[in-house]
């Protein structure tokens, strides 16, 4: 958890401080304060999920009427809303990156705090195996010539041949198992499934539905993912988090910026996905009443008088390649009237 939070020195006489103090009145700033301080400890990426006008009012001590404090934080530019009805802290992750990346910091830390003590132990280990060697050879060199050799057995022994089919043997060669199976000869592992988590598969589902190109091998990346692992979510739940928040802050300028690992894949991860199963369980019923005939490949369509094609996969993509409108975001813009058919494929 985090234990402070940083606050510039030009906030001192900051235009919007001011304005903050007019709309809501004296004491203004300390309420502002205990909201930011409340949030880089239980909403450390400064988006407020699940949280509404009087869970904001509670956060920041204030005990009047919540949409006067609420409105006074919009009007200010404090807090943002998202087209989705989320509020989130304008500039948040600008202002309070040491808050943001706090849990990254102490997992790195950990990390080396580990290494440092397994150094330690081999480095004792190897020393303990080199007392024993030297103690062992002392030993041999005193009796090296006080037995008699053992007699050569007469007649030899003939060896003892066993015919085992090969990738069934298994047997034991100085205190080592020995299996000759194929998976043991081919034990080459996939780095984008190391420990059994799908990293190349969950940013690959992101890029393509976002529009983006996160690398897979981002370490601060795979440090998100295989948190969420260890908590126990799947790669199912991943793929619902993801389509859930494309659908809803793809098409909003304010909160597309935020489909990226560091949030989606944050401690807030369980609150998107539950958002998204409710959504899966109440399913919208424009959703089951549009008629979405009009909408196949081929099909020419105008969004913000921008024309664009249907495309393999029912996406549209940019000139440079990449996906810009997924699915589910042609779908719903087609609901909500924002994407108008020009042509349909055919006719």
């Amino acid at each position: 958890m985090n234990t402070d939070i940083r606050v510039s020195v030009s906030f001192k006489g900051h235009r919007k401080r001011k304005k903050l103090r007019l709309l809501v009145g004296d004491g203004s700033t300390d309420y502002l304060l205990d909201l930011w301080i409340s949030t880089a400890m239980n909403h450390p990426d400064g988006i407020l999920v699940g949280m509404d006008d009087i869970d904001i009012a509670l956060e920041a001590g204030w005990e009047k009427y919540p949409k006067i404090f609420v409105e006074g934080l919009l009007s200010a530019g404090f807090l943002e809303k998202g087209e989705d009805g989320v509020y989130f802290l304008h500039d948040w992750e600008d202002h309070q990156g040491f808050v943001v990346h706090a849990k990254e910091r102490s997992e790195k830390a950990r990390n080396a705090s580990r290494k440092r003590w397994e150094n330690r132990s081999d480095a004792t280990s190897k020393k303990t195996d080199a007392a024993s060697i030297e103690k062992n050879a002392k030993g041999n060199a005193k009796t090296r010539f006080s037995d008699p050799p053992s007699p050569t057995p007469n007649p030899s022994p003939t060896p003892l041949v066993l015919k085992v089919p090969i990738g069934t043997l298994s047997s034991t060669l100085d205190g080592q198992k020995v299996d000759d199976t194929e998976s043991s000869k081919t034990d080459k592992t996939d780095p984008s499934k190391k420990n059994g988590i799908p990293y190349a598969e969950i940013i690959g589902f992101l890029n393509s539905q976002a529009g983006t190109e996160f690398n897979t091998s981002t370490k601060s990346t795979k440090r998100y993912i295989k948190a969420r692992f260890a908590e126990g979510f799947t790669l199912e739940d991943f793929r619902n988090v993801i389509s859930s928040k494309v659908a809803e802050w793809k098409i909003d300028e304010r909160m597309c910026g935020f489909l990226r690992p560091q949030t989606l894949f944050s401690s807030n991860f369980e609150a998107y996905l539950q958002v998204a199963k409710r959504k899966g369980n109440q399913q919208n019923p424009a959703e089951k009443k549009t008629d979405y005939s009009a909408l196949k490949v081929g099909t020419k369509v105008k969004i913000c008088d921008i024309e664009h094609q249907i495309e393999e996969g029912f996406t549209i993509r940019g000139k440079n390649g990449k996906t810009i409108f997924p699915e589910g975001i042609i779908k719903k813009m087609y609901r909500e009237g924002k994407l108008q058919v020009i042509e349909t494929y055919g006719g």
